[in-house]
């Protein structure tokens, strides 16, 4: 086996921190043929489907691609922005504004963003740092609640990298931070920042996305870990228990997924006389399809077609400050003593190395 070369190695040579902020991909742009790609390569992924490959790649070919990507694109036009893509937009500067706050203390650090599937791919955020003299690395799923099909998934593809590497760098993963301090107050102080701007409803939802029921059933942690979410975000608004309902979206084929559905509850708080409800999708750090089409359009029509009044759903974390503030302080926690250089002589070079490549990246 032939491993790549690695010409970015030298003996002696300063370190530099990479961190890689990773979420789950979207079509490059609108057009069938790039969601049809897009699809192609996110539905391929074993972690996602867990079926046999061999009945899957079947139903996938003759079934998904020719007939999905087509439906699919009046969907993602009605919530493409003028840079593209949401779910990118977001992480680009997710990436960008955390790499400026560390700027500020830790000029050591460089931050780049990645897609799971789609661009910027995992290998080229990886060997772009690398190629910037990175030799320590923090690879951080943008995903709180760890799932196999997701943060399970970013794994694979990053061990898949390194297993083509002569040289294997330090390594630290986020494993998961859905009950991080920082995480929960900046959902919470972004949920009150909402309120303050409209109505504040007699309940709030919870919507996290789904996974199927086999796959909690088989070990997976995620709906554990979405509620335990919701119940710390409630405790820092100071709801009650009957303040709040936690549900599950996005639900995809004939499996049975784990429940409640979110479409189910907001039809039933509908029918029963609720008025005016409020969404949010802790599970999503970046605005997406799900957020702006499926709960933003789709939900609420389903709310107002059955009594419902004033539907509220809350904006993802996106690029907000406190977002990025918390982004900063999980990520320096996980980084701990790589913060710290080996000697004075060390950090002086990391700084004259890091003026250079942050202006090469300008």
């Amino acid at each position: 086996m032939k491993y790549k070369h690695d010409s970015s190695f030298i003996h002696g040579q300063s370190r530099f921190v990479g961190v890689i902020l990773v979420n789950l991909g979207t079509p490059a742009e609108l057009s069938v043929a790039s969601i049809r790609s897009y699809l192609k390569e996110f539905l391929s992924d074993s972690r996602v489907v867990e079926i046999p490959s061999w009945i899957w790649s079947i139903i996938l070919r003759t079934v998904v691609l020719p007939f999905r990507p087509r439906s699919l694109l009046n969907k993602y036009r009605s919530i493409w922005l003028s840079e593209g893509s949401p779910l990118r937009v977001h992480t680009f500067y997710q990436a960008k504004n955390l790499q400026r706050l560390f700027d500020q203390s830790q000029s050591f650090v460089r931050v780049r963003h990645a897609m799971r599937y789609g661009s910027p791919s995992l290998e080229e955020a990886y060997d772009e740092l690398r190629n910037l003299g990175c030799d320590r690395f923090l690879l951080f799923p943008l995903y709180p609640q760890y799932a196999s099909s997701t943060t399970g998934s970013v794994y694979d593809a990053f061990f898949s990298i390194l297993k083509k590497c002569r040289y294997i760098p330090e390594i630290k993963f986020i494993h998961h931070f859905h009950t991080h301090r920082a995480y929960i107050e900046a959902m919470a102080v972004h949920i009150r920042d909402f309120w303050s701007r409209n109505v504040i409803t007699d309940k709030l939802i919870f919507s996290f996305h789904g996974i199927p029921r086999m796959s909690w059933k088989a070990g997976d942690p995620y709906p554990c870990y979405c509620y335990q979410t919701a119940r710390l975000i409630a405790e820092e608004l100071s709801l009650s228990k009957d303040g709040y309902e936690v549900c599950f979206q996005s639900r995809f084929g004939r499996a049975d997924w784990v429940e409640p559905y979110t479409v189910d509850v907001i039809k039933k708080m509908a029918c029963s006389g609720h008025k005016k409800i409020m969404v949010v999708s802790p599970s999503f750090v970046s605005d997406c399809l799900e957020t702006l089409e499926e709960i933003s359009i789709e939900l609420r029509d389903v709310f107002l077609s059955n009594g419902g009044e004033e539907f509220y759903v809350v904006p993802s974390l996106n690029d907000s400050h406190f977002w990025i503030s918390a982004l900063e302080k999980i990520v320096s926690e996980q980084l701990g003593t790589w913060l710290i250089p080996d000697s004075a002589e060390e950090l002086e070079c990391v700084k004259r190395r890091a003026m250079i490549a942050h202006d090469s990246h300008e």
